[in-house]
């Protein structure tokens, strides 16, 4: 009898599959790409060091935005027929209009603007003055008085006696101390050879600018406007001492088309053509000065207001 155990075969039990391994070549390649996207990440945040650094508005930091710089309005454009005109600003002291404005020419009556300046830095209010009129008699004024006649109807005869009694009777001496005056403004293109500005044979009796007849006239307008009080008035009553009230009117025929006057002194002889300087105020406490020389009796006016008007568009904007 057979034993059964002994008649079973051996069980063969399957070999282990053999490991798989990377060839080398894959190995480099695995290697190669941890290296490039290593490099990638160092070069990537060396540049990020390099570059400028972006602000962080999340704190709501307000951002200024400048505005776009607005041009400058430009002064209207005006046809005068004077030979010089000048529209200048008392409160900035800057030029708005000019047209040759430092072209020296004859100032006529203007020439009475530095008279008075000068005569009544001696000269008190009530100081007696005595005047030769036209006709030869005397006349007896006060300082006060005589000198708004002056610059009201540019009264020649009161403009020399001003002098007089200003400088003691020499008159070289106050022409002298006019053209001191002025060059202690600093106004060197004015020149005085008399306190009227009447015409000589062939030499006016005093030369200046525009520009510079301006800043007197706004000098006298800051420091002294009481000088100028009456010469915005169409007319002003006035009397010399023990004498009846006179008339004066005010050679300046434009007065009540001028709006905003504050000043005004008008001039005219052979030499000179027609000249006029005004003081107005465009609103608001903003004083101008505005001078024509060198133009027609007729025309200065029309000049004045078309610059009035120019002015007051000009400043508006």
């Amino acid at each position: 009898m057979t034993n059964p155990k002994q008649s079973q075969p051996p069980i063969l039990l399957p070999a282990p599959a053999p490991k798989k391994t990377l060839g080398w070549r894959r190995v480099i390649g695995r290697t190669a790409l941890v290296m490039a996207v290593f490099l990638l990440l160092i070069w990537g945040w060396q540049i990020g060091q390099l570059l400028p650094k972006v602000k962080d508005y999340s704190d709501s930091t307000p951002i200024k935005i400048w505005p776009t710089k607005k041009t400058p309005p430009l002064f209207p454009t005006v046809e005068v027929q004077a030979r010089s005109a000048v529209v200048y600003d008392l409160s900035t002291n800057k030029i708005l209009y000019a047209k040759n404005a430092n072209q020296i020419l004859p100032l006529a009556s203007l020439t009475k603007l530095m008279t008075v300046l000068v005569a009544t830095q001696t000269l008190k209010d009530q100081t007696i003055v005595k005047v030769k009129n036209e006709q030869g008699q005397t006349e007896i004024w006060r300082a006060e008085d005589l000198t708004d006649y002056v610059l009201v109807n540019s009264y020649n005869q009161g403009a020399r006696a001003l002098a007089l009694a200003s400088a003691g009777q020499d008159y070289q001496s106050f022409i002298k101390k006019m053209n001191q005056e002025k060059n202690d403004l600093g106004l060197t293109k004015l020149h005085f050879y008399n306190p009227t500005g009447l015409d000589g044979y062939d030499q006016a009796g005093a030369y200046g600018s525009a520009l510079e007849v301006a800043k007197l006239h706004a000098f006298i307008y800051n420091h002294q406007p009481k000088l100028l009080e009456a010469t915005k008035k169409p007319f002003i009553i006035r009397n010399a001492v023990a004498s009846s009230s006179q008339l004066i009117i005010n050679t300046n025929s434009a007065i009540n088309k001028l709006p905003g006057l504050r000043s005004s002194k008008t001039g005219t002889t052979p030499l000179a053509g027609a000249n006029l300087s005004i003081i107005l105020d465009v609103g608001l406490n903003q004083p101008v000065a505005i001078v024509i020389l060198g133009s027609t009796e007729e025309a200065r006016f029309g000049d004045i207001k078309k610059l009035t008007q120019a002015t007051i568009k000009f400043l508006a904007q």
